[in-house]
């Protein structure tokens, strides 16, 4: 949609999900310049973001103030001189550290103090839960710097679990929906594996669950970009393993139902895949 068509129709869309709710809603949008860029897409997330919302809509924007893109800067500016409110967190004040401390303590299940974490992560939740998590895994030190958070994991990671750790998360890195958990089984990936990393880490993944696990993902997409960044090569092979994967699963479907053994139609002509 040209200009601010984008708006006016997201707009369009909170109020319907307002009458269809039948209460007030709130839309959590965390670290929205993370995703994809405008590049990609001839658009970003602030193009839809309206100036006023529907009565009974409110929407939350989390973003690291020293990574925010010159769009949402201008977009956050225009906002606040309407009607939207701008709490900033001092990330090494008293506030700021209560609040990794209570989230740090919920998760861990205990009563001990992070200010030591609280500093090191700078204010960056998703690095304070990681590395709480990795140290009682015995995965990393405690003093693991945040730009290094990631390797030194996969490196600790891999060395206990194997290859199949980063076949495991390539294949999520390759889907943006969730990956059933027999889905990965039949694609050859160990559920002691997922196990494995769901115990020791399990704020890198994000579980769908219904009694036992249904669906796996990638929790954040700053994983998904290192992934693809620094795996590349390992990466494009396993998209090209899927691909092969996948037509193989097409061609037994067409060899059960037309008795075309091998071949798969494309269009017009039928292709051998031997």
């Amino acid at each position: 949609f040209p200009g601010t068509a984008k708006a006016e129709r997201f707009r369009a869309y909170l109020s319907e999900l307002v009458l269809l709710n039948g209460s007030r809603l709130m839309l959590v949008f965390d670290g929205p310049d993370e995703g994809i860029s405008q590049s990609e897409l001839g658009a970003c997330f602030w193009d839809f973001l309206p100036d006023h919302l529907p009565d009974g809509c409110y929407v939350l924007v989390t973003v690291p103030q020293q990574e925010l893109s010159w769009a949402g800067r201008e977009r956050i500016g225009r906002l606040f001189k309407s009607s939207a409110s701008l709490l900033k967190l001092e990330t090494l004040s008293p506030r700021g550290l209560a609040l990794t401390n209570a989230l740090l303590q919920t998760l861990s299940g205990s009563d001990a103090d992070f200010s030591e974490l609280h500093r090191l992560s700078q204010g960056r939740m998703a690095y304070a839960v990681h590395l709480m998590e990795a140290t009682r895994a015995n995965l990393l030190d405690a003093d693991t710097a945040p730009e290094q958070l990631y390797a030194q994991l996969m490196e600790a990671l891999e060395e206990r679990l194997g290859v199949s750790l980063l076949r495991f998360l390539l294949l999520l890195a390759s889907s943006y929906d969730p990956l059933q958990a027999e889905e990965l089984a039949s694609l050859g990936i160990d559920p002691d594996v997922v196990v494995d990393v769901v115990n020791w880490v399990p704020s890198l993944l994000y579980l769908e669950r219904d009694g036992r696990i249904k669906g796996i993902r990638l929790a954040s997409e700053r994983l998904r970009r290192f992934l693809h960044e620094h795996f590349s090569y390992q990466w494009a092979e396993t998209c090209a393993w899927l691909a092969e994967h996948t037509a193989q699963e097409l061609t037994q479907v067409a060899d059960e139902t037309s008795g075309t053994g091998g071949t798969l139609l494309v269009g017009t002509e039928r292709l051998s895949l031997d």
